[in-house]
């Protein structure tokens, strides 16, 4: 009985704020990141109260109920950022992404990952004319051109005014990488003018290379830089802003993968776990001289169900 007893009263204890006070972190989020063996040893508590503490803050950061809207009205103090396109705003939940999120954008090579992003820098734009966003690109230089274009298709003259509020940043180090998101963008997002940061793409800097510690040696190293940035970009999130993280694909021998026929997002599943909701664009190329057929999927998110939608890809972005 005395056992019965001591689990009721740890079912009802509060774990969240106990584990945030003991780790020293502000979110659940970043409790979660630190894992089971870390909470359970920093804050003293057997197998099952660690459990119950990983399920309340499971709980507290994917908080489905409050966000999935069955009725479609906005909830007090709720910011979306739609993409311009009906169609691909339902797909992704009814009005567009959930702003204090950190979502991926996932594909492969020459799908629209880049376009999608795009497209959400210029919807941000163009909805909150005192908003600036911050734009990292990893892999070549950023594609100002046709962010220009897609400006220009929704805001004619106005574009290049609105390109002022985009600050680009191109990283093709890792370190320097880190730093510019650990301190640069920090500050950035803590000034509060910045509503939207996209990092294309989070795989470009961390790629297996011959380091000279061997391929195991590398995989320990990505692994703690990718949970020392998701933290980073946890916080912008908790500040309210969207973080739009690009992630490429990777084939899985022998498996189905977690996108189906043999793919899977890059960087396994220490990135897969930071992240609160994953995008996927799709195409299928077809005979020559007929045109790509392309999809954008909602994988999960905190805030709708699963959901996919056939799109077109024009001068104003994907619709």
């Amino acid at each position: 009985m005395a056992d019965t007893e001591n689990v009721a009263a740890d079912a009802d204890r509060d774990y969240v704020s106990e584990v945030q006070t003991k780790l020293g972190v502000e979110t659940a989020g970043e409790c979660l990141l630190a894992g089971r063996t870390t909470v359970q040893q920093t804050c003293g508590l057997t197998l099952t109260q660690t459990t119950q503490a990983l399920q309340q803050l499971s709980a507290a950061t994917y908080a489905w109920q409050q966000h999935v809207q069955l009725s479609g009205q906005m909830q007090p103090g709720e910011r979306w950022l739609g993409t311009g396109s009906a169609r691909v705003d339902a797909c992704l939940g009814g009005r567009g992404l959930l702003c204090g999120h950190l979502v991926e954008i996932v594909g492969e090579s020459g799908s629209g990952k880049t376009q999608l992003c795009l497209q959400l820098v210029a919807a941000q734009l163009a909805q909150q004319p005192a908003a600036h966003v911050v734009y990292v690109c990893t892999e070549g230089p950023v594609p100002v051109t046709r962010l220009s274009e897609i400006l220009a298709s929704r805001a004619g003259s106005a574009a290049q005014q609105m390109l002022g509020r985009v600050h680009v940043a191109e990283l093709h180090d890792p370190e320097e990488f880190a730093h510019a998101l650990e301190y640069k963008v920090s500050s950035m997002v803590t000034g509060g003018h910045v509503q939207l940061v996209v990092v294309d793409s989070i795989a470009g800097q961390l790629r297996v290379g011959d380091d000279g510690e061997g391929e195991q040696g590398f995989f320990r190293r990505r692994a703690r830089l990718l949970l020392r940035l998701g933290r980073v970009m946890r916080r912008w999130a908790a500040a309210g802003c969207l973080v739009v993280c690009v992630n490429q694909v990777t084939d899985v021998v022998g498996r189905w993968g977690a996108l189906g026929d043999g793919r899977a997002p890059a960087l396994g599943s220490t990135w897969a776990n930071v992240v609160d909701a994953r995008v996927v664009v799709r195409q299928l190329r077809q005979a020559p001289g007929t045109p790509t057929r392309r999809w954008i999927a909602l994988d999960f998110a905190p805030w709708a169900a699963p959901a996919q939608c056939e799109v077109s890809l024009g001068a104003g972005g994907f619709s």
